[in-house]
């Protein structure tokens, strides 16, 4: 008798021949949701106002509204082919909206610069790059003992 070999894991999130439109369209609807924002009150004057303020759009919340549990297992499907340039352009999306954000004062900076850091390779550090020789020269040094102090005691 021969036996059946199961497929191990959970079958992919996205398939790969239905799968590329299906995410392009929920990408859509997310930054449609982050565009269309959410109603919050602020306080005008003294007075509560109801306003609506875009949401800033991320790699993690991306990742979440399309199902997936973690943004590193949205990165990985970055591996296959179909879905590739998908969330490549996706991320380049979220990576605008936060510069541009960060630069017109609507997103904190210190958030827009870890997330720019953690997910898109900028630095704040300065590095400094020095060319040519060092040279190298001997030191004598020279211990003397402190007045009033003899060692031929």
């Amino acid at each position: 008798m021969e036996t059946q070999k199961r497929p191990v894991g959970r079958p992919p999130k996205y398939d790969p021949i239905n799968g590329p439109a299906q995410m392009q369209a929920d990408i859509d609807a997310y930054f449609k949701r982050c565009r269309d924002g959410k109603n919050i009150i602020v306080i005008r004057k003294g007075q509560p106002v109801e306003t609506t303020k875009e949401i800033p759009k991320t790699v993690a919340g991306l990742a979440h509204a399309l199902g997936f549990n973690s943004r590193v297992s949205l990165l990985n499907y970055t591996d296959k082919l179909e879905f590739m340039n998908i969330i490549t352009r996706a991320k380049l999306e979220i990576e605008m909206d936060n510069v541009e954000g960060g630069m017109l004062g609507e997103y904190e900076s210190r958030i827009t610069t870890l997330n720019l850091a953690s997910n898109y390779g900028y630095s704040t550090k300065n590095e400094t790059e020095h060319s040519g020789a060092v040279d190298i020269k001997e030191i004598k040094i020279n211990f003397v003992s402190p007045a009033g102090n003899s060692d031929d005691d």
